[in-house]
């Protein structure tokens, strides 16, 4: 049988009652981002936001210019400047061409021949130093200026007889003075070999040293490459053969002589 509880009697510790279960705390609401830290406070003013600044435009780089045109550039400009002879022309040099050289060093460096019109190189012999230093200073490695000239064949059907001034032999000769310039060619000496092949030695004036010492390594090895010629440089004085008129001693005059078959006749009358 079940026992019934007095309310009044004390219970004993194995029929004390449980404990009533804690409340639970519910859990808040979060607010929203919007409401707790966008929104401004009451009495804090409202910021104002910047406005992005404005990209700038981008301008397109500028076409970089081939070898030809950037030394076709500076010899218009250094013509134009020229007091003597003008030119209204856009384009004056004919042909650029790098060529490897090995210095005293042994070590391989670029440099460059240009080729100009013969009439320009005719007209504009006191602009050529200036050129030469122009373009050296912008590239930064030796320039050579050469006449560009034409070569005829013998053998091409050419109706009239060829000029002096086009054949092989006055053109490669051309060629060599035009790379020494501004040294003068005061002699030569050719020796063949057995094998068919020739050896050039050039003697140049000693008073252009100075303007030659650094490219005495430069020249024969671009000629070689030019005409496929064999050259050898060197730097003598000059000897001046002069012949020097002779001082004529002035003429004593005779005195005259009487005339005896004269001086007859005359004694006679």
């Amino acid at each position: 049988m079940n026992k019934q509880l007095d309310p009044k009697k004390p219970m004993d510790n194995k029929t004390k009652a449980a404990p009533a279960p804690a409340p639970v705390a519910q859990a808040q609401p979060k607010a929203s981002l919007t409401q707790s830290t966008l929104a401004p406070k009451a009495n804090e003013p409202a910021k104002k936001v910047a406005a992005p600044a404005p990209a700038a435009p981008v301008q397109p780089a500028a076409p970089k210019l081939s070898l030809h045109a950037e030394v076709d550039k500076l010899v218009v400009e250094a013509t134009r400047n020229y007091e003597h002879k003008k030119t209204v022309k856009t384009e004056l040099v004919h042909e650029v061409k790098e060529l490897k050289v090995v210095d005293d060093d042994k070590k391989t460096k670029s440099t460059l021949v240009v080729y100009l019109p013969y009439v320009y190189v005719k007209n504009h012999r006191g602009l050529l130093s200036k050129l030469v230093n122009d373009i050296q200073n912008k590239k930064k490695m030796p320039v050579f200026l050469v006449s560009h000239r034409t070569l005829l064949n013998p053998k091409s059907a050419h109706k009239q007889q060829i000029p002096r001034s086009r054949t092989l032999t006055q053109v490669y000769d051309s060629v060599l003075e035009d790379l020494v310039s501004p040294a003068t060619i005061i002699g030569k000496r050719m020796r063949y070999h057995l094998d068919g092949t020739q050896h050039t030695k050039v003697f140049l004036s000693d008073e252009s040293k100075a303007f030659l010492e650094n490219k005495m390594a430069c020249i024969p090895q671009i000629y070689k490459q030019l005409t496929n010629r064999k050259v050898t440089l060197e730097f003598r004085p000059e000897s001046s053969y002069i012949r020097v008129p002779l001082i004529k001693a002035p003429r004593q005059k005779q005195p005259k002589r009487n005339n005896p078959k004269k001086e007859a006749a005359v004694a006679a009358q």
